[in-house]
């Protein structure tokens, strides 16, 4: 009878304890801002530095046809009276004075006096893939990501798109920054990231500060040579779990969170003896989950591994189920001979 239940345990420690092993993870996203952030977060708030989508004020003395409120395009550019269109974005206001007295330096005789200052620091933004309303977006330099993800109308993975053919929701984001040199043929510099780490942890790192003039494409798969930024260190579950795979540091998640997140336990595998590897310090040890050992010891850079009920152990199963059965048959023959 022991054996029966250790063979059916896997099954049962699923069922109670899964619920309870995430439930502190699983409180609602709450975001995370890194120090770095906080400083970055600050100094955009401050910077003179002009971006596309930036509201500026100009004060141009010499003809106040030229004064006014303009706002910065998409590509960084501000349409002006008489035909006058700069690219001021990337520059300090300092610097706009002088690009905007070139650009009318034939329309006065004198130096006039100018000045430039930002009002509102809202940016233009560009989201691309496989989203729902793909297109050009003026938001706040720090809105969340899954908040620019719900203006673009949310992912294509419900019947649409290629995420949907894939069988699953897009998994990597390239975000494209404009090159802020003078090169309007740069493209800029490309970025990858994993969007499991952001969404399991919503911490908040000065990646996703927008500057204006990014374009972000949300994609279901990365090419080979692609070079995808880890912010944060993982765990890799391993062997009979239904989904394994690499998963971000969950703050505070036992070892059968982790399994949990692996998709739960497959029908076979043993409890009695999980084994977690600790990459950091190249030590090993088992678990055995019905006796609650060492729930906490799950650590960054960890692999945890499910391994199969032994033969043995599977094997008394069946031999239990082959002698009821040969009990069944013995009975119904015994039953056979005294109705004779």
């Amino acid at each position: 009878m022991q054996r029966v239940f250790e063979a059916i345990s896997p099954v049962i420690c699923l069922f109670l304890f899964s619920n309870c092993a995430t439930k502190k993870v699983e409180e609602g996203p709450t975001h995370r801002s890194s120090a770095a952030y906080e400083t970055v977060r600050r100094s955009l708030m401050k910077s003179d530095r002009i971006s596309a989508g930036n509201t500026i004020s100009i004060d141009y003395s010499a003809d106040q046809k030229v004064s006014g409120t303009y706002k910065v395009d998409y590509d960084g550019r501000v349409q002006m009276p008489y035909n006058v269109n700069v690219k001021l974005s990337g520059y300090t206001t300092t610097e706009a004075k002088d690009i905007i007295a070139k650009a009318y330096k034939s329309y006065v005789k004198s130096a006039p006096t100018i000045r430039v200052e930002i009002k509102e620091r809202s940016v233009w933004v560009e989201v691309r893939g496989e989203v729902k309303k793909s297109g050009r977006y003026l938001v706040r330099f720090d809105m969340p990501l899954e908040e620019l993800i719900t203006q673009a109308g949310g992912f294509l993975y419900e019947g649409e798109g290629a995420a949907a053919s894939a069988g699953q929701r897009p998994e990597f984001l390239r975000i494209v920054r404009p090159s802020l040199d003078s090169d309007e043929t740069s493209s800029g510099e490309s970025t990858w990231f994993q969007l499991a780490e952001y969404f399991y942890q919503f911490d908040t790192e000065p990646d996703f500060l927008w500057r204006g003039g990014e374009r972000l494409f949300f994609q279901t798969a990365a090419p080979a040579d692609a070079k995808v930024k880890k912010r944060f260190q993982t765990v890799t579950v391993m062997g009979e779990v239904r989904d394994p795979k690499e998963l971000p540091v969950l703050p505070g998640a036992d070892l059968l969170t982790y399994i949990s997140r692996a998709g739960g336990l497959n029908t076979g595998a043993d409890v009695t003896s999980v084994e977690i590897v600790h990459r950091s310090g190249e030590s090993r040890h088992t678990v055995n989950i019905l006796k609650n050992q060492m729930m906490d010891q799950i650590k960054a850079g960890d692999v945890i591994i499910v391994r199969t009920i032994p033969p043995p152990e599977t094997s008394a199963v069946m031999e239990l189920v082959q002698i009821a059965q040969s009990v069944a048959t013995v009975t119904l023959s015994v039953v056979a001979i005294l109705m004779l």
